[in-house]
């Protein structure tokens, strides 16, 4: 666990903006948690994310599914401890 760190969640983070916003984002938060459906692109993504320096935690996740936003939430405060932006 890496409390404390600024942490942002990037929904759609796979692919095109959401993907792009999460790279960028590595550059001013320490921990991004990434929150797509396609798990190959999201953890290149991922990996992405971590070449700049910030913690990546890749959710393969469904958020048309009811269940999966609290999952998202759970994960990341259990992971970081806050969340201070989301996208």
């Amino acid at each position: 666990m890496k409390h404390n760190l600024k942490t942002a969640i990037v929904t759609g983070a796979s692919r095109g903006i959401g993907r792009a916003t999460a790279i960028r984002l590595a550059q001013d938060f320490q921990a991004i948690v990434l929150v797509a459906r396609d798990a190959e692109t999201l953890d290149s993504a991922a990996s992405e994310v971590r070449a700049k320096g910030a913690t990546a935690l890749a959710l393969h996740l469904d958020l048309r599914e009811p269940s999966a936003s609290d999952i998202v939430i759970e994960r990341t405060l259990d992971q970081f401890g806050r969340i201070d932006a989301l996208v």
